[in-house]
């Protein structure tokens, strides 16, 4: 850990990669733009590497998904708020809030469209958007690591890492927090992301797995390692009283695993069937993006768009650009700002 010690402390202390009168661009923008292109070229390749090489309408469909996932995360925040929406919706609207169930849950949606527009079996494109999510969110949650979101509780293990940015969303929230170990929560999440990623990679380098597998079990572990990720975690409490409504979501995760374990041969006659594969995984992967450099190229493109779509913040940090600002941020005048320190809720 020592090794990693000081340049995660610089991350975690430089949220911001440009202040200006107008505007900021922050650093999840580029974390952001490297989980989206993680994303999507796994998943190309997945559809590829499973006898469905991908065109241009295939890829003429891609920016579509970006619309479909950030509408669909920014909704599930909105939809999170409950009855506090309407006591003052242009705020809330104004926010850069994005919750990721409601990005997997506009993925899905977008995944239907995808699978009647080009015929491909719905199990091997769900199975490439659960393989490319997992891998593709180990830089996310390095991202909210940077930004200073999803941070965890107060900690007295040498593991905890303190905030001193106070453009760090934690210190923009609770400026008491500065300078007192936390535990770094996302780096948990990216770590199970990325060890459930590898072994899956593994899996189908060698004994392969069949079709269908990799969504049911990405819907159950999301859910599972999202009840462990929360444990640590101290932004969903308000008042220090836990929003259990991501603890639901979670569940609610689980419950679609189990679903779709169960109907799956019934959405799509390729479920649980093996194909055989003549090539592992990684190898093939690079030597695939060499040989379509275009490929490669669009995927990049979106990765700009991206960027700006997440890391181009207002005047104030936490809010969409072109957007009007009052006096305080968002955060000040958000329920989650509290004058008084917080309660330490971990025993770790």
């Amino acid at each position: 850990m020592s090794l990693l010690q000081k340049p995660l402390s610089w991350l975690q202390n430089h949220p911001v990669l440009y202040k200006g009168q107008h505007f900021h661009v922050v650093g999840f923008g580029v974390f952001a733009s490297l989980n989206a292109m993680t994303i999507l070229s796994v998943f190309l390749f997945y559809i590829h590497w499973n006898g469905y090489p991908p065109g241009l309408l295939e890829l003429w469909l891609l920016p579509l998904s970006l619309v479909f996932v950030w509408l669909g995360a920014r909704a599930m925040h909105l939809i999170s708020l409950g009855r506090k929406f309407w006591e003052n919706p242009l705020k809330y609207l104004k926010e850069t809030c994005f919750y990721l169930q409601g990005g997997i849950a506009g993925a899905f949606l977008w995944s239907i469209i995808f699978a009647l527009i080009t015929s491909i079996p719905t199990s091997i494109i769900w199975d490439g958007l659960a393989l490319g999510t997992l891998a593709g969110q180990v830089f996310g949650r390095i991202g909210c690591f940077n930004y200073g979101c999803c941070f965890g509780k107060e900690t007295h293990l040498p593991i905890g890492f303190d905030y001193q940015n106070q453009d760090s969303k934690i210190l923009r929230i609770h400026p008491h927090l500065k300078g007192k170990p936390v535990h770094p929560a996302q780096l948990y999440k990216a770590g199970m992301n990325a060890v459930a990623a590898l072994t899956i990679v593994v899996l189908l380098s060698t004994t392969g797995l069949p079709h269908g597998v990799l969504v049911v079990f990405f819907f159950i572990y999301h859910g599972m390692s999202r009840i462990v990720f929360e444990y640590f975690r101290y932004d969903i409490y308000i008042h220090h009283a836990r929003n259990w409504i991501t603890y639901r979501f979670a569940l609610i995760a689980i419950v679609c695993g189990g679903i779709l374990g169960i109907a799956g041969p019934y959405i799509d006659a390729n479920f649980y069937a093996l194909s055989p594969r003549e090539n592992t995984f990684i190898p093939s992967f690079f030597s695939y993006y060499f040989q379509n450099i275009g490929m490669a190229v669009v995927i990049g493109s979106i990765g700009i768009v991206v960027f700006i779509s997440y890391g181009i913040h207002g005047k104030k940090l936490g809010t969409l650009p072109f957007t009007n600002r009052e006096a305080n941020t968002v955060e000040e005048k958000s329920d989650y700002y509290r004058s008084r320190p917080l309660r330490n809720k971990s025993r770790l």
